[in-house]
């Protein structure tokens, strides 16, 4: 359901949090929410839209009892002159417990421009899940592997490394690993798994309230220690698509109700 109306723009600035953006920064940022799908973009230039692989397009009947393939589409966010350790996202409302699944899922497909290639890992995709998206929540990030242009194979349009799995155990160990250190909720506390991903934490999410998602695309900052990194301002264009949730917990459990007089 990643339907362009369902997903609005978040105005506020992801690299200070909170804080409202000022127009001549705005400004210098482009910043598109668009939606591709196969009937409208098969043809597109320079890398048609293509169904990721093993999804299968829904079937409708109408009235004269025939069967009509429901259109697939994705949600596209363009960014041109994203500044290093600059982010732009959308988000929507959830209102949802987490708990009873462990797994979340999601394609992504990247893509950079004419005027401004890019490498590899140059930008990352990221998805946010907490009350909020200023102190209270946890983030997944993705280095993502462009796709070649002129090229149609669902294996290389939505690449296996862009493909998030995001087990939540690996979300809860990490917080239980930041708190045990002592280290302060009001920072972000970042590590990186087995799949070279991010896991961000900030203050103290509760994957059984989850408010809010938000998805984007982030300009990593510049480290001294990463030579392959130009700390440029970054243009490109990322699709997200079938976003679910997976590998329901059906465990058997166990209920009481006591009384002591």
């Amino acid at each position: 359901e990643l339907g362009r109306n369902q997903w609005r723009r978040y105005n506020f600035s992801l690299r200070n949090p909170g804080e409202l953006i000022p127009d001549e920064d705005d400004n210098a940022t482009t910043f598109n929410l668009l939606s591709v799908s196969l009937e409208e973009n098969s043809s597109r230039y320079p890398i048609p839209y293509v169904t990721p692989p093993g999804i299968i397009r829904q079937q409708q009947q109408v009235s004269n009892g025939q069967n009509v393939l429901n259109n697939e589409q994705a949600l596209s966010i363009q960014i041109c002159n994203l500044d290093a350790g600059n982010a732009k996202g959308v988000f929507k409302s959830l209102g949802m417990d987490l708990r009873q699944f462990k797994e979340m899922k999601m394609f992504i497909h990247a893509e950079g421009t004419d005027a401004t290639p890019l490498k590899d890992k140059d930008l990352r995709a990221f998805i946010r899940l907490g009350s909020d998206f200023v102190s209270n929540y946890y983030e997944y990030q993705i280095p993502l592997k462009l796709s070649p242009n002129g090229n149609s194979d669902p294996e290389l349009v939505w690449p296996e490394a862009n493909r998030m799995v995001l087990k939540f155990d690996e979300l809860i160990q990490a917080k239980t690993k930041r708190n045990a250190t002592g280290a302060s909720f009001a920072v972000p506390y970042i590590v990186e798994d087995a799949l070279g991903n991010f896991i961000k934490i900030v203050g103290n999410p509760n994957l059984g309230d989850v408010k809010m998602a938000m998805l984007g695309v982030l300009n990593p900052k510049k480290t001294p220690n990463d030579v392959t990194d130009d700390g440029a301002k970054k243009c490109g264009e990322v699709w997200f698509n079938e976003l679910r949730l997976s590998n329901l917990d059906e465990t058997g459990g166990y209920a009481a109700l006591a009384r002591m007089d």
